[in-house]
């Protein structure tokens, strides 16, 4: 007499099935906590009137405070930069010749930074 092994399967069962979906769920779940959605950027243009200068940087939140070269404008004094930042407040700073920190004149928002200068703050929002 042979004894048929019983099998245990979920196949079309409705446990099974439930099973499977809550699973499937866990799996999405898990995947779009771990994957935050980048934050969208804009795209900035800093823009200064320093003629008596012969370089001009650009330091702030959005670079980890590291300078980045602004791009001059032949002799006529202008220095400019276009950067993407990220929605949210930025400081920044920008940076003389090397050594002396200048906050941006058309920016109204500003704070003390930790070197007895300041910083500029401006605040970027989704353009919907």
């Amino acid at each position: 007499m042979k004894i048929k092994k019983k099998r245990f399967s979920f196949g079309l069962h409705p446990l099974g099935l439930l099973v499977s979906a809550a699973a499937a769920a866990a799996i999405i779940i898990f995947f779009i906590l771990s994957h935050p959605l980048p934050n969208p950027a804009t795209s900035h243009r800093f823009v200064i009137y320093r003629p008596d200068v012969t370089k001009a940087e650009i330091a702030g939140t959005f670079t980890d405070w590291r300078r980045i070269p602004m791009n001059r404008h032949g002799s006529s004094g202008y220095w400019d930069i276009t950067i993407n930042l990220p929605l949210g407040e930025h400081r920044f700073t920008y940076i003389l010749d090397g050594e002396k920190r200048f906050a941006d004149p058309t920016v109204p928002a500003r704070e003390l930074d930790d070197f007895g200068g300041r910083n500029s703050i401006i605040s970027v929002e989704s353009k919907t």
